[in-house]
């Protein structure tokens, strides 16, 4: 289970924050999945840990499914309640079980957290029922009320909703990492990682990386914005992302920079054929059956 990290004084208003992991990131499912096996023989995750790591709870579906990009374990050490020390655990399932000792912070290196991959770099503004709001801002001020598609819209009749976000998605120390910097010929900025779950001009939520130059971006508006072009950049620091309280594709789609991008649950889950072509008119049923 993720460690949950707060930001701020008073618990009661404290929205938690899950722990992501850029100076430990696993890029494959046979990686992550040589860090579980390996922290399931030596004994520092049991097999439950090791199931929840693999798959995940379709609540729409009431269905268990494979994760299509695996969650891991981060071993370290917190050193306060802000901070983590990461120690890089093997990718190895047969790799020696010892870890490092630290008497400063309690002894051997542990499970601190689990890792999930792709968000905004900290000024990226989202749109929450006031107006857009740095992502990080949203994180240190609790703030809740994000602006999400409401569950009937379509790419010819958008509509929203202001949602209630349950959790924030944070690197759990700076780290660098591959950033890209995407410009559109209307003037717009997006700013984030490589794996970042973006919507595109026929509906489908594609990764970042996936994008191409003349590819076209959704405005908040509907209206479709072209690429102009795309520059990656090394970025040392942290990265942020949201969840909000649903779970449904449709309603898990909010506004970053003024384009529809995908929540934190997009993360979790990745991005597949059946959860991402999300807003298409006239699809048949069988596209969404598990």
């Amino acid at each position: 289970m993720a460690v949950l990290l707060f930001t701020g004084a008073t618990a009661s208003a404290q929205v938690p924050n899950e722990g992501r992991c850029a100076s430990d990131q696993l890029f494959s499912n046979a990686a992550a999945n040589e860090r579980i096996e390996w922290a399931l023989r030596c004994g520092y995750i049991n097999s439950q840990a090791a199931f929840s790591y693999r798959y995940y709870f379709d609540v729409a579906a009431s269905a268990v499914k494979p994760k299509d990009l695996f969650t891991y374990p981060l071993f370290g050490w917190l050193t306060n309640i802000y901070n983590t020390l990461v120690w890089v655990a093997p990718t190895d399932r047969n790799a020696s079980c010892t870890v490092p000792y630290n008497a400063t912070y309690g002894g051997n290196a542990h499970v601190v957290d689990e890792c999930l991959v792709g968000c905004y770099t900290p000024e990226q503004k989202l749109r929450f029922s006031t107006g857009e709001v740095a992502i990080k801002e949203a994180m240190q001020t609790h703030r809740t009320d994000v602006v999400t598609l409401s569950p009937d819209a379509t790419m010819d009749r958008l509509s929203f909703q202001t949602g209630q976000v349950v959790a924030y998605v944070a690197d759990v120390v700076d780290a660098e990492q591959p950033i890209l910097n995407i410009r559109t010929r209307k003037g717009g900025h997006l700013r984030v990682t490589t794996n970042h779950p973006v919507l595109d001009s026929s509906g489908v939520m594609k990764q970042a990386d996936e994008f191409r130059e003349g590819d076209e971006l959704v405005r908040e508006d509907g209206s479709l914005d072209p690429i102009d072009s795309i520059e990656k950049e090394l970025y040392f620091g942290k990265t942020y992302n949201l969840k909000p309280s649903t779970y449904d594709p449709v309603t898990n789609i909010v506004v970053a920079q003024g384009f529809l991008n995908g929540s934190g649950r997009y993360q979790d889950k990745s991005v597949t054929e059946n959860s991402r072509a999300l807003l298409r008119k006239n699809i048949p049923d069988s596209v969404f059956v598990p």
